[in-house]
């Protein structure tokens, strides 16, 4: 049986909180936020000041919830008893769905501090370019609408470090919105300061995927949004 209050094989053990510790401590946490800061301080701190905000106004609509967690349910069954990594989990509202094992890593320390008092984890301060887990340690990733925050090259980075953490044929689904947003804040975001997105058409997803050492296997592609599988080369 899988114990939520131990870190997974590979996973860093100082970087795992229990709900019940918090987030805001100091020792390793300190550094490691300031790190985080610099990955792309606007869109964190836009999450890290609108943190009640989003979870109060995220999850209200029960088709949508279903949707989600019907999706995380689904990738578990594909990855079946692997460790699972949820990138940009917020504050781990889908780690249920994701099943055992499954660690949350988030760049928001209040999203996290949320997480925590939801009763989600296990939860890792990390950002999607750098993150504290072993080489091939995870069968899964689960980027639901997250890496659509990163620049271009930091969406490429961060496509090298998952490649890193997944094991050889492990899996990765990513989730985004589909357009011609490039490098930017959204002026319309609901979130303080604006966060910043980048779209991706499937097509240039895809070819940015095999870049990195991605064979898709599955793609469901809508007006609005796109949600892809892909198996990690062997």
């Amino acid at each position: 049986m899988f114990d939520c209050t131990r870190p997974p094989r590979g996973v860093c053990a100082w970087a795992i909180r229990r709900p019940s510790w918090g987030f805001l401590d100091s020792g390793p946490w300190n550094c490691r936020f300031l790190r985080l800061l610099s990955v792309h301080r606007q869109t964190i701190l836009a999450y890290d000041l609108g943190a009640e905000h989003w979870a109060e106004s995220r999850y209200k609509n029960p088709d949508g919830v279903k949707a989600v967690k019907d999706a995380a349910s689904a990738f578990r069954h594909r990855v079946g008893d692997g460790l699972i990594l949820d990138v940009g989990c917020g504050p781990g509202r889908l780690l249920e769905a994701l099943g055992r094992p499954s660690v949350g890593l988030d760049a928001s320390m209040a999203m996290l501090k949320i997480g925590g008092e939801e009763g989600a984890g296990p939860l890792l301060a990390a950002d999607a370019e750098a993150m504290a887990v072993a080489t091939a340690a995870a069968e899964g990733c689960f980027a639901n609408f997250s890496l659509q925050h990163l620049p271009r090259r930091g969406f490429a980075g961060a496509l090298a470090e998952i490649h890193r953490v997944l094991h050889p044929g492990g899996l990765l689904y990513v989730a985004m919105h589909r357009g011609d947003v490039d490098d930017g804040p959204r002026v319309d975001d609901d979130m303080p300061l604006g966060r910043w997105f980048t779209y991706w058409e499937p097509a240039e997803l895809a070819a940015v995927l095999s870049d990195a050492g991605f064979d898709i296997i599955h793609a469901d592609n809508t007006r609005g949004s796109q949600r892809v599988t892909a198996a990690r080369h062997t």
